[in-house]
């Protein structure tokens, strides 16, 4: 895995094991709620176990390396995929018609 995602925590939550974000994401590592699922965390009335740092860790790891894979290893695709969504990068690949494209132009607001 890169030395960059090490980082993600510090941009995600300001290292608060108690983030609570836009679009259900919480925790260290902005867990959303279907990569909570995906993986086998607890989400319900009494236990939320996107909050429990090493269990937190372990999902954000695997769904790193899922990423990874998914964009054949390009870091910016994968970490651009984990804060908003493969199908947005992957829709924004298409839209510049481009294979590979710079993260800026990846995260260019279109007019």
């Amino acid at each position: 895995m890169p030395d960059i995602f090490k980082y993600i925590p510090l941009i995600t939550s300001n290292m608060n094991y108690k983030h609570q974000g836009n679009y259900q994401k919480c925790g260290l590592w902005g867990i959303d709620r279907i990569t909570g699922h995906r993986y086998g965390l607890r989400m319900d009335s009494l236990t939320d176990e996107r909050f429990d740092p090493e269990k937190s860790t372990a999902v954000a790891i695997q769904e790193l390396q899922r990423l990874m894979t998914l964009f054949e290893g390009n870091v910016w695709e994968t970490i651009l995929a984990y804060y908003s969504s493969p199908a947005n990068v992957n829709a924004e690949k298409i839209r510049l018609s481009k294979d590979n494209p710079s993260p800026w132009e990846l995260i260019e607001d279109p007019k």
